[in-house]
């Protein structure tokens, strides 16, 4: 063994008593809080320390052994957990009963604030899996939660799933600048970035979370007031690891690639309220909406609302419905976009969200049928990797929509997320749905912290996917990819119910009133599509779906290829100048040009 014992006592009935040796951990230096159950000297019935608690007996205190006298107590003997002898690999732990809401205070003189190193072992062993260790001022966490072994400290530094009756020694070390998470030697750390102030603290239930219990078993919480080094921190894990027999946990698989497939509309980040920051706040706006908060914020020329439940049910927001769900004031307090006024505004509206649990969240607003509009939906993640899905009108827009990638990070502080979309309305509502689920997401609870609606000038244009106003290779290459992937029933152009070729024959030929060929989409097919193609380099490069209209995908399969070169002489427009209604095509002209463009590509390779 590293460590040096201390003494050997016996512990349970006389019958069945066992041996325990206790020994002080190998790094003794800053020890801030020592709760050590596997000590039964420790452990006392009443507050007094005259009763000792016993196999199974309630525990009203527990002896803080590092000399600084951080005692945990709970005076209320309903609520009080139980000392048992042998539940973690033979060795006494502290029992919490989730049925009875057990939990204990850790004295109030302990202020933890970081820099701090703290260590937990801990267990499962029923059904009620809330939390163990928890802060009572802020959101932070560590050792277990919601059948996970995890910590959070306003936002989650790592969590994996937790299995019934297995042991978890947890460490983390919180830096002035980071954290980090490790369980039975493994790495659990998904982010860094997350750095709450503890504060006071308290075990299950006794925190900001007092209805998050557990039937858990707690052994020791060791926390010192300093970063440990790593032969330090190793020192530690060993002495636990084989004091308590815990086996090693699998290091977690790298998690799957977020892939946010965007069908139409746009996503992006915005770092303020101000022009050239990412959002638009100028124009004539028939809905700004707070979602979750009180609303009155005045950002440019949107005025919002109060979105509140509460708002909502006065008529604050008259004309929207959103989802009666969960809702969170000051979800994102560390909002900082700026020093203008507009950004201290903008900041105001993405402290307080709506969230809800699958199928999500509806949010529907009266439109005039006609008119078309711009939507701004503002989200901003504080807590979770996140990911769900946005719908508009029963369609999907954005598939596997990850909150954090936008942002950069959890809890940024200075960068948030949006989803925008142009529209012409097809009816007298607007529909939003968000919701679905996303694989490569631990979370697919779904969030908004705000929208905007504004009056957009001009009408709708057909085949106008992205809403600019103007047909151009971003429209073509959205209706290739929405073919290839099933996109909604805006992009069928014919009306057939089908999403085929003939959708962008109509789109080109009709519509753009071009030919196939024209890669610059200047209303030519000639000479000048070669030079701007062959100039991409991307002709049969073995890179799949890595081309577009303007590099010379003309058959919408996403790769330049020589059936490119059939689609657009087919189209037999070559050197035909402007598309007229009446063109005669010579095809013979065009057979020259293929041949003339295959023998110029063979001589191109051969060299």
């Amino acid at each position: 063994m590293r460590f040096t014992l201390i003494r050997c006592v016996a512990v349970g009935l006389a019958a069945a008593a066992s041996t325990v040796c206790y020994a002080t951990p190998p790094v003794t230096d800053g020890i801030l809080l020592w709760l050590d159950a596997t000590d039964p000297a420790t452990v006392f019935q009443d507050s007094g320390q005259s009763v000792p608690a016993g196999a199974g007996d309630p525990v009203a205190l527990w002896l803080d052994k590092s000399g600084n006298d951080f005692h945990a107590y709970q005076d209320d003997d309903f609520y009080q957990p139980t000392w048992e002898s042998d539940v973690m690999n033979g060795l006494p732990a502290i029992r919490l009963d989730g049925a009875e809401g057990d939990g204990m205070a850790i004295a109030d003189e302990l202020v933890l604030e970081r820099p701090y190193t703290a260590f937990i072992v801990n267990q499962y062993y029923g059904g009620i899996q809330g939390r163990t260790l928890q802060s009572r001022d802020i959101n932070w966490l560590h050792g277990l939660w919601s059948a996970q072994i995890g910590h959070y400290a306003e936002g989650w530094v790592g969590m994996q799933a937790a299995e019934v009756d297995r042991i978890y020694v947890e460490d983390t070390v919180g830096t002035e600048s980071s954290s980090s998470f490790f369980v039975n030697n493994a790495n659990l750390t998904t982010s860094s970035a997350p750095r709450g102030v503890p504060g006071t603290l308290g075990i299950a239930s006794v925190g900001v979370y007092p209805a998050e219990v557990s039937d858990a078993d707690i052994s020791e919480i060791l926390i010192y007031d300093r970063v440990l080094t790593e032969a330090e921190l190793g020192q530690v894990r060993t002495y636990y690891y084989e004091k308590y027999s815990t086996e090693d946990i699998p290091q977690p698989p790298p998690p799957p690639v977020q892939n946010e497939n965007v069908y139409f509309g746009e996503i992006g980040f915005f770092t303020g309220a101000d022009p050239g920051e990412g959002l638009d706040f100028d124009g004539t706006f028939v809905y700004a909406v707070d979602v979750g908060g009180l609303g009155g914020q005045i950002v440019g020329d949107a005025e919002f609302t109060d979105g509140s439940e509460q708002g909502m049910f006065d008529g604050e927001s008259e004309g929207v419905f959103i989802t009666d769900a969960n809702e969170i004031l000051d979800w994102h307090p560390g909002a900082d976009y700026g020093d203008s006024e507009a950004d201290d505004e903008l900041e105001s509206v993405m402290q307080s969200i709506r969230w809800n649990v699958p199928p999500g969240l509806e949010i529907e607003a009266d439109v005039v049928e006609g008119e078309q509009y711009k939507l701004q939906l503002l989200f901003a993640e504080n807590c979770c990797d996140r990911g769900f899905d946005i719908s508009i009108e029963g369609e999907l827009a954005v598939d596997d929509f990850n909150i954090q990638l936008m942002q950069d990070g959890i809890a940024n502080g200075s960068q948030a997320a949006y989803f925008t979309h142009t529209f012409v309305a097809g009816d007298n509502t607007l529909n939003i749905e968000l919701g679905g689920s996303n694989a490569a997401a631990p979370d697919n609870n779904p969030i908004l912290n705000g929208f905007t609606l504004e009056l957009s000038p001009g009408g709708g244009v057909e085949g106008d996917f992205d809403n600019d106003g103007d047909l151009d290779a971003i429209d073509i290459d959205l209706l290739s990819g929405a073919i290839r992937d099933g996109g909604g029933p805006s992009f069928d152009l014919t009306g057939d119910g089908t999403l085929d070729r003939q959708d962008r024959v109509r789109w080109v030929e009709e519509l753009k009133n071009t030919y196939f060929g024209d890669s610059n989409l200047d209303g030519e097919f000639n000479s000048s599509d070669f030079v701007t193609v062959f100039s991409a380099g991307e002709y049969e490069d073995n890179v799949p779906g890595n081309s577009t209209w303007a590099e010379g995908d003309w058959d919408g399969n996403g790769d330049f290829d020589s059936s490119d070169f059939v689609a657009a002489f087919q189209g037999q427009g070559y050197e035909k100048g402007p598309r007229q209604a009446a063109a005669v095509p010579e095809p013979s002209v065009s057979v020259l040009v293929v041949c003339g463009l295959f023998a110029l590509i063979g001589v191109r390779r051969r060299k």
